[in-house]
C-alpha cells in the first residue's frame, strides 16, 4: 500500500506499460491477497489513511492526493475483481491439463483476457508444483504488441550519440517566443538528412540558432513551423521544431543556409494562434471539470496542434451527460467572459501560495512559468484557472472563441479523454458541418433547419420497409416448391427437407419456424450453401420417438465434416457443401 499509494501521488497510474505496469501489478497482487483474506469488494483504498497517517509531514503528497489515491486503488481493484474469479477458474483448468509446465501463449492470453500479471500466473502454477513457459510468454507478447522503442520519432537511438554531442557543445538556445513571434538569430550548427554535421545545407535537414521564437514540441503542444530569412528574402521553412534533450532547440528545415550564417527567424502566425486557442481552451476545460468533479480529477496527458487538443483526466467513475453537459458549460461561459491571460514566471514555491494546479508526478523548473485566467497576480482569490505551464497562450480567453468538445469517453481504467476544437479551428469544423447541412438540405430538398426532422422520418420509414421486406423474404424462402422435398417416415411423421436458396444463415431458423406452423408431427431440415460452405438447422414439430434433433443434426454435421449443437427441439450446424442437399436423405435413413 506504501508502494501504491507513493506512486500514484506522483502521477502514476495503472497501465500496461513501464511504470504504470510495475503499479498494476502491486495493486493486483494485494487485491488477490485481499480476497483470499475474505475481502470480496474493494478493500485497499480503505487502508491508504493508514500510510497517510505513518508518513503524516514526512511526505506531504499524501495529503495533497489522498482522495485521488483512493479513487485509482478502488477502480483498479473493482475492474481486477470482475476478471480475477474467471480467470483463476480459467487457470485452474489449464494447470489441471498442461502436465509439469503451462505454455507460455496460455499465460500471456491469461494476462491479456484476465490482466493475470505473469507473476501472479507463476505464483499459483508453483503453489501447484507447475512451471511457466517465460520464454513462450515472452514471444506470444512480442508477436502479439509492437511497441515503439525508438528515441523519439525524429531521432532514433543511432542519433542519440550526436544529440549528445549537439548538447553538450552549444549553449542553451535562448527561447523568444513568448514575447514575439520574429527574431534575428545565427546559424549555429547544421545537419543533413542522415543526420551527419555540414557547413552548408543545400535541402533538407536540422538546424541549431542560438536565438529562436519557434516553440519546440514539448507538454504535448506540437513545435512551431514558418520561414528563415536572409538579406531580406525567403532561403528555408521550419517544417517543425524539437527540443530532444532540454536545452538546444533543433529545427527541421528544408532549404539552404550556411553554419555561421544571420538570418531573421519568423515563425507561422497564424498557426501559432490556433495552438493558443486550443491550447487555452484545455486550461478552461480542466478547470470546468474540477468544479464539477472535485480537485481530485488530474491531468493525465494532453495533446495541442492547430487542428484539435486532447486531454486525458483522471476520474474514478463514469460522469453523466448532464454532468459533461455542465462543465462544457462553464468552460464557454469563462471563454465567453473575456478573462485576462497573465504569464509569469514566479518561484516554484509560490504554486501552493496561489493555488496553482500542477501535473501529477510533473519535474518543473524553479521558477517556473504561471499561466493565470482571470483575476490577477496581486488578487488570485478571483482566478477562473492558474496552472503551470511552459505552453503558449491567448492574451484573453475570448481569443478562444468557443469550446467544442467532439468525444468523451474512457481510454483506461481511471483515466477518460477528451477531443475537441476551440478558437479558429471551432470555427472551421462548424463551417464544415454547416456545409454539410446546406448539402443535405438542398438533396432533401427542406431547410437546413429541418434537415434532423426530414433525417427522422426517413429512417423511421426505411425501418418499416426493411420490417416489411424481411417478413416478404422469409414468407417467400418458405413457401417451398422445387426446392422442398416431403417424406412420410414409418412412424407416421413427416420428414421436411428445404433448400433455401438465396437465404442468410441467420435467416434458416425463421424458414423453420414457419414450415413448422403448417405440421403437427414433423422433422424439418432447412439447408443453405454459400461459398463453398452449408448451414443447415433442424427443427423438430412436435415430440418424435427415438430421435431429437440434436442427434440428427450432428449426423448430418458428420457427414458434412463439419460442427452443429442445439436443443432436442432445435439445432443448427455447418460443414462443407460437397454434395447435392438431397444426398442427406441417405446419410439419415438409418436413422429415421
Amino acid at each position: 500500500m506504501r508502494s501504491s499509494s507513493f506512486l500514484i501521488a506522483e502521477g502514476i497510474l495503472p497501465s500496461n506499460e513501464g511504470r504504470g505496469y510495475i503499479l498494476r501489478r502491486l495493486i493486483r497482487r494485494a487485491a488477490r491477497y485481499a480476497k483470499l483474506m475474505g475481502n470480496d469488494k474493494p478493500y485497499l483504498y480503505t487502508l491508504v489513511p493508514v500510510v497517510q497517517s505513518i508518513f503524516a509531514g514526512l511526505y506531504p503528497e499524501i495529503d495533497k492526493n489522498l482522495s485521488h489515491i483512493q479513487d485509482v486503488l478502488k477502480q483498479e481493484e473493482s475492474t481486477f475483481l470482475k476478471t480475477l474469479v474467471t480467470g483463476e477458474e480459467k487457470l485452474a483448468a489449464l494447470l489441471a491439463s498442461c502436465g509439469k509446465t503451462l505454455p507460455g501463449e496460455e499465460a500471456f492470453h491469461l494476462h491479456e483476457t484476465f490482466g493475470f500479471p505473469l507473476e501472479l500466473t507463476k505464483e499459483i502454477a508453483a503453489a501447484k508444483g507447475v512451471t511457466v513457459d517465460e520464454a513462450g510468454y515472452l514471444k506470444a507478447k512480442e508477436a502479439a504488441q509492437e511497441k515503439s522503442r525508438s528515441y523519439a520519432d525524429e531521432f532514433s537511438k543511432e542519433k542519440a550519440v550526436i544529440l549528445q554531442k549537439i548538447d553538450n557543445g552549444y549553449p542553451a538556445t535562448e527561447f523568444v517566443g513568448y514575447e514575439t513571434l520574429s527574431c534575428d538569430g545565427e546559424v549555429l550548427a547544421l545537419l543533413d538528412e542522415k543526420f551527419e554535421f555540414v557547413d552548408a545545407l543545400n535541402g533538407d535537414g536540422f538546424a541549431v540558432f542560438n536565438k529562436t521564437p519557434f516553440y519546440a514540441e514539448s507538454g504535448g503542444q506540437v513545435g512551431d513551423t514558418g520561414v528563415i530569412l536572409s538579406g531580406g528574402q525567403e532561403t528555408a521553412r521550419v517544417t517543425d521544431t524539437q527540443k530532444p534533450l532540454g536545452k538546444v532547440y533543433l529545427h527541421k528545415v528544408s532549404g539552404s543556409l550556411k553554419k555561421g550564417e544571420k538570418v531573421t527567424l519568423s515563425v507561422d502566425e497564424a498557426r501559432r494562434k490556433r495552438c493558443m486557442a486550443n491550447h487555452s481552451a484545455i486550461h478552461l476545460v480542466n478547470a470546468a471539470l474540477r468544479q464539477v468533479f472535485g480537485t481530485s480529477v488530474h491531468q493525465s496527458g494532453s495533446y495541442v496542434s492547430p487542428e484539435r487538443f486532447r486531454f486525458d483526466y483522471t476520474l474514478s467513475k463514469t460522469p453523466t451527460a448532464e454532468e459533461l453537459n455542465k462543465a462544457w458549460a462553464i468552460a464557454n461561459r469563462a471563454a465567453e467572459s473575456a478573462l485576462p491571460v497573465s504569464c509569469e514566471v514566479r518561484p516554484l514555491a509560490d504554486a501552493d501560495k496561489l493555488g496553482a494546479v500542477t501535473l501529477l508526478g510533473e519535474t518543473y523548473a524553479d521558477p517556473a512559468r504561471f499561466v493565470l485566467m482571470g483575476g490577477d497576480f496581486n488578487h488570485p482569490e478571483a482566478k477562473y484557472s492558474l496552472e503551470l505551464c511552459a505552453g503558449t497562450h491567448v492574451k484573453n480567453t475570448a481569443d478562444v472563441m468557443t469550446v467544442l468538445v467532439l468525444k468523451e469517453g474512457s481510454v483506461s481504467a481511471g483515466v477518460r479523454r477528451i477531443e475537441g476544437v476551440a478558437g479558429y479551428a471551432a470555427l472551421d469544423y462548424l463551417k464544415n458541418v454547416n456545409a454539410q447541412a446546406e448539402e443535405l438540405a438542398s438533396r432533401l430538398v427542406v431547410p437546413a433547419k429541418d434537415v434532423f426532422t426530414r433525417v427522422n422520418a426517413i429512417m423511421d420509414e426505411l425501418k418499416e420497409v426493411k420490417k416489411r421486406y424481411t417478413q416478404f423474404r422469409e414468407k417467400t424462402l418458405a413457401a417451398g416448391g422445387v426446392n422442398e422435398m416431403t417424406f412420410t417416415m414409418k412412424n407416421g411423421a413427416s420428414l421436411v427437407l428445404r433448400n433455401a436458396e438465396g437465404a442468410e444463415p441467420k435467416e434458416l431458423r425463421n424458414i423453420a419456424d414457419t414450415i413448422a406452423q403448417k405440421h403437427q408431427l414433423a422433422l424439418i431440415i432447412v439447408t443453405c450453401d454459400k461459398e463453398g460452405k452449408r448451414s443447415f438447422v433442424v427443427k423438430m414439430a412436435g415430440k418424435l420417438p427415438n430421435t431429437d434433433a440434436v442427434t440428427v443434426a450432428k449426423q448430418i454435421a458428420a457427414d458434412l465434416n463439419g460442427r452443429a449443437g442445439g436443443r432436442p427441439d432445435f439445432a443448427q450446424g455447418g460443414g462443407e457443401a460437397k454434395r447435392p442437399v438431397q444426398d442427406l436423405i441417405g446419410a439419415l435413413k438409418e436413422t429415421l
